[in-house]
């Protein structure tokens, strides 16, 4: 008898020890909800990554009041905000001439975050970011910790980063040619940032797909 109590009562508590499916992690957050401000002006995450250590790092842009900049926050496993990183959990990067905005986020093996987006120069450029595990800026990456590069004859705009297993950043988006259409874009980067002359002679390329406009999201 004692054997079968013993057994309803593991039963009970395993209905009250787990949450339904699909419903809100209540240990995240606030009732399983976050939001970060940066600042009285608006703020947008384009994307997320996991490190391995289970922290949570966004990447998007922020309008400071004059230009939009690069914006970074990591969160801790149950969804503070992650103090070890740059002060305060957050950062923002003002990369290029004028505004900047992130798209994508991957986490290197070495921990090291690359961000990769737009940023305005004397057009919109491909844009790319990398941070140290405490959120300065790497400067063993192009010598500041960003890169711009010019695709098309005008505007450029990288939408998606993958990092290869053997350390080269590798950047998808669309690029504005001949004052005419968009078209497929890619960007491969050693890992010190340089264009990886072995990828298409010049590390760059565009590739038109159909008869007008084309835009690269993921890759």
């Amino acid at each position: 008898m004692k054997k079968i109590l013993f057994l309803l009562f593991l039963s009970a508590a395993s209905l009250f020890s787990y949450a339904q499916p699909g419903s809100l992690d209540v240990t995240f957050g606030t009732a399983g909800i976050i939001t970060t401000s940066f600042g009285a002006t608006i703020a947008v995450s384009k994307s997320m990554a996991i490190q391995t250590d289970g922290r949570i790092v966004m990447a998007g842009y922020h309008f400071n009041g004059s230009i939009e900049t690069f914006a970074l926050a990591r969160y801790n496993t149950d969804g503070t905000l992650d103090n070890t990183f740059d002060g305060d959990g957050r950062l923002t990067t003002v990369v290029g001439t004028a505004d900047s905005r992130a798209n994508s986020i991957a986490i290197q093996a070495d921990g090291k975050i690359v961000v990769a987006g737009v940023a305005r120069n004397s057009n919109n450029d491909f844009a790319l970011a990398r941070y140290n595990t405490n959120g300065s800026l790497d400067v063993t990456f192009d010598g500041d910790g960003l890169v711009t590069t010019a695709i098309g004859t005008s505007g450029d705009e990288a939408n998606s980063i993958v990092i290869q297993t053997d350390g080269k950043i590798v950047i998808a988006g669309s690029s504005f040619i001949g004052g005419i259409t968009w078209d497929f874009s890619l960007a491969r980067y050693n890992a010190d940032g340089s264009l990886d002359i072995t990828f298409d002679v010049d590390g760059k390329l565009t590739t038109a797909i159909g008869t007008s406009d084309d835009f690269a999201y993921s890759i």
